[in-house]
């Protein structure tokens, strides 16, 4: 019952408030109200015009590929089917295995090639095969360059055995071997049968009797007389691989047969503990 009268005196009293003095009580000031409501406006108009800018830049929006310049802007190529391509060339004469390879939907598998019609195809080499192949390739360049030191250590033995001034020249004389094709035992030779192997020159290191006038003044090293005299062999004998492929050059005296006896002594060296 206290609660129903205080209700009541509530609302008595509300009623005897004037209509100004009730809505001052019942609503919030009218500055607040018109800011409010022009808060909500300014939004509503905000999103309105954003709508509207966002749809005129969708439908401006260019096509693909218009921001490029002429020169760079790529062509589109149409795409033809190979029935369509047929169609359209209908002059063209293509053979008949083209025309079927163009016309056909089925991939083409590529195989490998034989050695022709009826022969067996080729194997691929297996993993083990190619490393045979590899040790191979590797035992024959050591057994070169084997034999290429045993050459050198050779003929810078038999130079010193003739208290020669070429001691150590034997690299030379199988780097100008290896240009020319001429054995270096031939140079080394007609050294011996010239010069003593270049103890007796007539011109600085010009042991092998050169007496063209170009070598008449001699060489400045024996690095430039090898070399010459391989030149000088080359020039008029071509290839020559003995004293008998040299005809008119040092003859006389058993000089022929002196040259054949050093490229005999020279090979039979035993030269097995060089590695």
């Amino acid at each position: 019952m206290s609660r129903l009268k205080q209700m009541k005196d509530i609302l008595r009293k509300k009623s005897k408030l004037s209509k100004g003095e009730r809505g001052a009580v019942n609503s919030e000031p009218p500055l607040r109200a018109v800011s409010r409501r022009l808060t909500i406006f300014t939004a509503i108009a905000f999103i309105a015009i954003a709508g509207f800018l966002l749809a005129d830049i969708l439908h401006a929006r260019p096509p693909e590929g218009a921001h490029m310049t002429p020169s760079t802007r790529v062509p589109q190529i149409p795409t033809l089917s190979p029935e369509r391509l047929l169609r359209s060339l209908p002059k063209a004469k293509l053979p008949t295995a083209t025309a079927e390879k163009l016309t056909s939907k089925e991939p083409q598998v590529k195989t490998p090639k034989s050695g022709g019609a009826g022969e067996p195809m080729e194997a691929i080499p297996t993993m083990a095969e190619l490393q045979a192949r590899k040790l191979s390739w590797v035992a024959q360049k050591y057994c070169e360059e084997r034999e290429r030191r045993q050459w050198v250590w050779r003929i810078d033995v038999w130079l010193d055995m003739r208290n020669s001034p070429m001691v150590g020249c034997g690299e030379y004389y199988i780097q100008n071997q290896e240009r020319t094709g001429i054995p270096a035992t031939l140079s080394v030779g007609i050294a011996e049968a010239e010069s003593s192997s270049g103890k007796r020159c007539f011109a600085p290191h010009n042991a092998w009797g050169m007496i063209h006038l170009r070598y008449r003044g001699g060489f400045s090293s024996w690095e430039e007389g090898i070399r010459a005299n391989f030149d000088w062999l080359q020039h008029y004998y071509g290839c020559p691989q003995s004293m008998n492929d040299c005809p008119g050059y040092c003859e006389g005296n058993g000089t022929m047969a002196t040259v054949n006896a050093v490229m005999r002594e020279i090979a039979s060296i035993d030269a097995s503990k060089v590695r």
